[in-house]
């Protein structure tokens, strides 16, 4: 297990070493369950969740131009298989050449010495050099195999990258936008210039599900809720399938359309470990909410907001605090008018009564009033 995570370790270092050579800002490195973020001039460690669909290890930079960035990226990511591999084989290499060694200088050195005096270490070292070499070129040559696009590694970048075609500069897009919002700048104040190239990109294809998502995010948090849901009908329509769009699709029909059945539908088609537990929330509270139950839809919202704090999306989770927030903000307005249109109706039934007849008390007045002499 050990060698295992030393060679997830030894992968991002390269992607590391390759972000240095690029310059290219690093805003978070993740080895699970470790994951180091990066807020201003300062770092933050902290435990992270493992999602299905999500990499044991990741680097997110944040490009802050784009001047030769298409090389840049293309270094980014060969830097980590290439030093998998290179540590792989010298790994196997080391190995190779201790046991040849051994047998025909037993005592040439301090290290020989300690091993022939000691077979256990020399078979612990062996071990430990073969699994540390093997997962190395595993991890290796895997991240050289293009992968499905749920799980897109570095062969399948490596290709968008060389292959200069209109998917491959919306791919290059699509991954700025992406990096700037886990950077910290949310969707709304994204460069709307930015925005509009991408979105003169798309091919009405299946792949043009994610921009139409990240537009939605914009349109959303710029307040234009109509443009948002034209965005988000498009992205269902493309990918129906995709746990980001359907957890999207259950807030917005819920919330901004008040389309409880299809809320529900959505919502029920989500698989709630592919997506953030706060974006989760936020979707339940705003189906618990259309369907009246306030105090249920404010509780969502409590742990939404308290979760959101543990989120790696530095920038987007600025705006889905704000979306949270709208959702308790409108279920206090709902018990409020509740609770006062209660006490109107508690009124009315206290006034319309015969007015011959004595006014009306309260509880606690009857409780408190003195007995009555019967004469």
């Amino acid at each position: 297990m050990f060698a295992i995570w030393a060679a997830i370790g030894i992968h991002e270092a390269g992607h590391l070493i390759a972000a240095c050579a690029a310059r290219l800002p690093v805003g978070m490195v993740q080895i699970w369950p470790l994951r180091i973020s990066r807020e201003g001039s300062r770092f933050h460690v902290c435990l992270a969740k493992l999602y299905i669909g999500h990499h044991l290890g990741s680097v997110t930079v944040i490009p802050t131009h784009d001047r030769y960035l298409r090389p840049r990226m293309l270094l980014l990511y060969v830097g980590g298989p290439l030093v998998s591999l290179a540590v792989g084989g010298m790994c196997l290499w080391l190995l190779l050449f201790e046991n040849a060694l051994l047998p025909t200088t037993p005592f040439s050195g301090p290290l020989e010495q300690t091993l022939a005096m000691r077979p256990g270490l020399h078979t612990l070292l062996d071990f430990g050099l073969a699994s540390l070499g093997l997962w190395n070129l595993c991890f290796g040559v895997s991240s050289l195999l293009p992968a499905p696009m749920q799980m897109a590694n570095d062969a399948a970048f490596l290709l968008g990258m060389i292959w200069r075609g209109g998917a491959s500069e919306r791919q290059l897009r699509l991954h700025i936008l992406n990096c700037t919002m886990v950077g910290g700048a949310r969707p709304r104040d994204w460069d709307s210039g930015q925005v509009g190239r991408l979105l003169a990109m798309r091919g009405d294809t299946l792949d043009d599900a994610p921009v139409n998502l990240f537009a939605y995010y914009h349109a959303l948090d710029c307040g234009s809720v109509e443009r948002a849901g034209a965005f988000l009908d498009l992205a269902l329509a493309q990918r129906a399938d995709y746990s980001p769009i359907l957890v999207e699709a259950a807030y917005f029909e819920a919330f901004h359309r008040r389309n409880l059945d299809k809320a529900k539908s959505h919502l029920r088609q989500l698989k709630p470990s592919t997506v953030e537990e706060h974006t989760r929330l936020r979707a339940e509270a705003a189906v618990l909410m259309a369907a009246g139950h306030y105090r249920k839809a404010a509780h969502r919202v409590e742990l939404g907001l308290y979760g959101s704090q543990r989120s790696v999306d530095q920038g987007g989770v600025l705006a889905e605090r704000d979306w949270l927030e709208a959702i308790l903000n409108e279920c206090q307005e709902k018990e409020a008018e509740a609770a006062s249109g209660q006490e109107r109706l508690e009124s009315v039934v206290c006034t319309d009564v015969n007015p011959l007849s004595p006014p009306c008390e309260s509880e606690e007045e009857q409780t408190h009033r003195p007995d009555e002499k019967q004469e």
